[in-house]
């Protein structure tokens, strides 16, 4: 049952993020991972991974929001004892975290389910019984700027596929460092300062930090497409992108105007 479960986990989440999280196709990979740790019984840990955010946030509020990334790493583990007294593999896993937005420090929680293949089914006096192992990870860290730093509990088994199932258990510390995502956002800061112009911002009403924004836009659907006026709502005026958005083209303005002032009259 559990193994059914695990398996049903990692198939959603793939089927359910894999449209967000890859429609960016400039870059598969945006941050680098290193990370050391020891386990319960003081097998030396060493972790090197590459990941890839989701690209989505989902139950955005004043708080926080919900979002992640997938990992894929490479594991060197070192004990002192045994048949194997070293022991690596590779990982892979998708990791949900959970921000508290304070602009550009974001402390957040984590958890994530995911599955590994090791060289050897054993490790110092630790008998796995399997090459093949799942991954949990529940954590705690920051992200300030460009870089990551997190302290997680990790538990690598194999859900009791094989007997005898002697899982280990890992504390580790990492540091990523998001060195694709830096030239990616300022890439986009260079097109929109180039194809668009700011015309007014101001509060929005009801909101502790939330603002509306209107600005032009030209060729907002590729070249020679139709300039536009932008209206952007942000819930949160430090936000990269509006929480709603809307064009509207220069032939409709008027109606527009016309519609909201009506509109007016009626709250």
């Amino acid at each position: 049952m559990i193994k059914k479960l695990v398996l049903a986990f990692l198939l959603a989440s793939f089927q359910l993020l894999s449209a967000n999280s890859l429609e960016d196709k400039s870059s598969y990979v945006d941050a680098v991972t290193v990370s050391v740790g020891h386990s319960k019984d003081h097998i030396k840990i060493y972790r090197v991974g590459l990941r890839k955010d989701f690209d989505a946030k989902w139950l955005k509020s004043s708080i926080g929001y919900l979002s992640g990334y997938y990992e894929l790493s490479f594991n060197y583990w070192k004990g002192k004892k045994g048949v194997h007294k070293k022991n690596y593999g590779v990982a892979l896993s998708p990791v949900f975290n959970y921000y508290f937005d304070f602009g550009n420090v974001k402390p957040y929680l984590e958890g994530g389910i995911g599955v590994s293949l090791f060289r050897y089914n054993s490790i110092d006096h630790r008998n796995t019984s399997s090459k093949f192992l799942f991954e949990d990870r529940l954590g705690a860290g920051v992200r300030v700027g460009d870089f990551d730093f997190s302290f997680r509990y990790m538990h690598y088994s194999n859900a009791g596929i094989v007997e005898p199932n002697s899982g280990i258990d890992i504390f580790i510390g990492s540091i990523s460092y998001k060195f694709w995502y830096n030239n990616r956002i300022k890439l986009k800061e260079f097109n929109m300062s180039e194809l668009s112009k700011v015309i007014d911002e101001f509060k929005l009403s009801g909101t502790d930090n939330g603002k509306v924004e209107v600005a032009v836009i030209k060729e907002p659907y590729g070249k020679d497409s139709e300039s536009v006026a932008s209206v952007g709502i942000f819930l949160n005026n430090d936000a990269e992108e509006p929480n709603w958005k809307v064009h509207i083209p220069k032939a409709n303005i008027d109606a527009v105007i016309s519609a909201l002032q009506k509109a007016k009259e009626e709250l």
